[in-house]
């Protein structure tokens, strides 16, 4: 009697299982990649929505000011008068951040239209420009998002 040449069906589900064991053990570090930059992307253009609807819901001029380590300064500029609204820390997540070695500065009038710099934000070797629309203030990265 010959036997067949072949794969078990026994050898076969073997194999995808460990397939399958391997590809789960390796997703979460390829989206958490992706999740970074997203974060990074979310938590400064959050950032720039809310100074644009200060500036907007005062009738101020409002400015936003970003130091490469994260630090920033939302402060209210009404004639010579500078009050500082909110200052704090852009937490993101490990691995992603600013990509600049200089103070970035946003300004928003009243009307919500803004004068100052795009945002470079990094997460590896991956490098996202959050740009500003100078009229309407709104932010798009040059990914898209």
């Amino acid at each position: 009697m010959s036997r067949a040449s072949g794969f078990t069906l026994v050898e076969l589900v073997v194999v995808l299982l460990i397939l399958g064991i391997s590809a789960a053990a390796v997703a979460p570090a390829v989206t958490r990649r992706e999740d970074a930059m997203t974060s990074a992307l979310d938590r400064a253009g959050g950032l720039v929505g809310e100074a644009r609807r200060l500036a907007v819901s005062r009738a101020v001029r409002v400015s936003l000011t970003l130091e490469p380590d994260g630090r920033y300064q939302l402060r209210q500029l009404e004639g010579d008068t500078l009050a500082v609204l909110e200052q704090g820390r852009l937490e993101f997540a490990t691995g992603a951040g600013l990509d600049t070695d200089r103070m970035l500065t946003l300004t928003f009038d009243p009307r919500g239209t803004v004068m100052g710099d795009s945002i470079p934000l990094r997460e590896g070797n991956r490098r996202v420009v959050l740009g500003l629309d100078r009229w309407t203030g709104a932010s798009r990265s040059t990914d898209g998002r």
